[in-house]
């Protein structure tokens, strides 16, 4: 009779444990289809000209460093984002499909990169051991990632934005798995050489991911510091430190300043002070009245109750606050390159996805230790059996609502959506066939006639009927043709 149950009870564990993995590749499976519909895009087709030049001369790779070499003082200092552009070049080498595999694989990183940190920050600073509640939270992480956040048509579906943004957001949760791994388990010299080398190359990323991976390894530090006051703990801020130079290195770039002065003139930091308080301001009064990330934050509660057995410091009384305001800290600072780089207090939906996924993940890590907090201090825990009902009270209070209309508003929701209409492929096709006529055109001044394209979440090439706008000059100089511009078709 005992066999029987303990059969049974691990039938049902690894059934939830099938179900709760399952909803996580269902949850990819959009974005992964998606992909295979991409198209290049503005600034794919400028940075194939670019490097164009270096690559009569060279291999790729000394190509590539030399173009980031030139970036760097001419336009931007994100060394690694940029070196990916010139190095990787799937659309020149291997054509659409290795444009498109390219995103693909992209996804994919950003996947196993969220579930290796939701697996370590789990593990090590909340003590989660059981492998569905750690499944939970990684799904509350990836749901978030692709279904939540605003903005993931350039984070998804723009090979640029893949290797500026996206690329150093999965290596920021790398280097945060990885940190907390040698902080609370494997400390060793080959681990700390990796480390800081990941973290340096990390750091090369755009400003706003990695002013979020110094200051999240600073308050990982800060956290082991607190219980580790000695040579260990001290030795253990190295990796941050290397963080912090590539930082330095990127921000203090010569192409930055250049840019700037392109859109106006000085550096006025009280200004972006301002504008950095504003849009928080902004963005926690948004997220408060957004009802399914609160719905994500109760479930997190419940989850900390139900779950979290360990403290991260001997002193817990007042973690709460702390995580709060540490919380809070981080979105400013993350906010401060955009404003200051940008000279205004709006931001690009690159920008906004970030703000997002900071805002979703951060405050889930806040409502899983305040869940924690309540339970192991305060004493007030809650069975399996609440957990599930108070998880199953949510879901019914969601849709009663109507929120889960909104889950077809972004990045993967979206994505399904406008595939299962057929608007995506019709999309890419249509794009196809312009860019095949632009191709295979004998005119030097090409124009060619558009019907009317459904919008979709792809980003496409970005063309114009200006022969003189940027984009149009950059996919003629990459066609080989003098002049190209687009006119919609008469009915």
């Amino acid at each position: 009779m005992n066999i029987y149950f303990i059969n049974h009870k691990v039938n049902r564990t690894c059934l939830s444990s099938i179900i709760l993995g399952g909803s996580i590749i269902i949850l990819t499976l959009p974005l992964l289809l998606g992909s295979f519909y991409a198209l290049p895009s503005a600034d794919d087709f400028s940075n194939a000209n670019d490097v164009y030049n270096f690559l009569q001369n060279h291999n790729s790779f000394i190509a590539a460093c030399k173009m980031t070499w030139s970036t760097y003082l001419t336009w931007q200092g994100t060394f690694t984002g940029c070196f990916f552009i010139y190095f990787f070049r799937p659309f020149e080498m291997m054509g659409l499909i290795g444009l498109r595999l390219f995103l693909c694989l992209n996804v994919v990183l950003l996947l196993g990169s969220i579930l290796w940190f939701g697996h370590h920050l789990t593990k090590n600073l909340f003590g989660l051991k059981n492998r569905n509640c750690l499944l939970l939270f990684d799904l509350v992480l990836v749901f978030v990632s692709f279904m939540v956040c605003r903005g993931g048509q350039e984070i998804f579906y723009w090979y640029t934005g893949a290797c500026v943004y996206t690329m150093p957001i999965s290596l920021t949760f790398c280097c945060f798995a990885f940190y907390l791994r040698f902080l609370w388990e494997k400390k060793s010299r080959i681990n700390m050489i990796v480390l800081c080398i990941l973290a340096f190359m990390t750091s090369g990323g755009v400003l706003q991911t990695t002013a979020i991976l110094c200051y999240g390894m600073l308050t990982a530090w800060g956290c082991y510091f607190y219980t580790h006051k000695n040579r260990d703990g001290i030795l253990a801020g190295v990796p941050f430190m290397a963080a912090l130079a590539g930082a330095l290195i990127n921000a203090l770039a010569p192409g930055n300043f250049v840019r700037h002065s392109n859109i106006e003139e000085g550096i006025h930091i009280f200004r972006a002070i301002k504008n950095v308080f504003l849009l928080t301001v902004s963005w926690v009064k948004g997220i408060l009245m957004w009802d399914l990330w609160l719905y994500l934050m109760i479930l997190c509660v419940m989850l900390g109750l139900y779950m979290v057995k360990k403290h991260v410091t001997r002193d817990r009384k007042h973690y709460p606050i702390a995580f709060f305001v540490i919380f809070f800290v981080g979105m400013m600072i993350s906010l401060f390159p955009v404003c200051l780089g940008y000279g205004g207090d709006s931001l690009a939906p690159r920008n906004v996805y970030i703000c997002d996924l900071y805002l979703g993940v951060g405050g889930a890590v806040c409502a899983l230790e305040f869940g924690g907090w309540l339970g192991q201090e305060k004493g007030y825990l809650i069975s399996k059996e609440g957990f599930f009902l108070t998880f199953i009270c949510v879901m019914l209070i969601f849709f009663k609502t109507g929120e889960y209309g909104k889950l077809f508003e972004e990045a993967a929701g979206k994505t399904f959506y406008q595939l299962r209409s057929g608007e995506i492929k019709s999309c890419s096709e249509e794009w196809l066939i312009i860019l095949d006529e632009i191709e295979n055109s004998e005119e030097q001044n090409v124009v060619v006639q558009v019907p009317e394209i459904p919008g979709t979440i792809l980003k496409t090439p970005g063309l114009s009927e200006d022969e003189n706008w940027w984009v149009n000059q950059a996919v003629a100089q990459y066609y080989g043709k003098d002049t190209v511009a687009i006119r919609p078709m008469e009915k």
